[in-house]
């Protein structure tokens, strides 16, 4: 059970974090060829990753605030606003 729990946590992190990556990237009016271009991730992938039909590696996620300009605690807003609400 704790295991189910987990995965779904999980999954639904990694649908947040998609759905951020793309509103950046809309948000910049940038095209997902221009971004692969720029990033070296193929744009397949690049779709694959904001629909979240495939997760977006380390090394990947790396790429994306150098490149758009984002900090990366906005991908995380949620978790960091509730650590900074709670003082942790």
């Amino acid at each position: 059970m704790v295991g189910s729990i987990s995965r779904s946590t999980d999954d639904e992190r990694q649908q947040r974090l998609a759905e951020r990556l793309r509103e950046a990237r809309e948000y910049l009016g940038l095209s997902q060829q221009f971004v692969a271009e720029h990033t070296s991730i193929p744009r397949v992938a690049i779709s694959a990753i904001e629909n979240g039909k495939r997760k977006v590696e380390a090394l990947e996620l790396g790429l994306w605030p150098r490149f758009i300009s984002i900090r990366p605690p906005i991908f995380w807003r949620d978790r960091w606003m509730s650590r900074q609400a709670s003082g942790r």
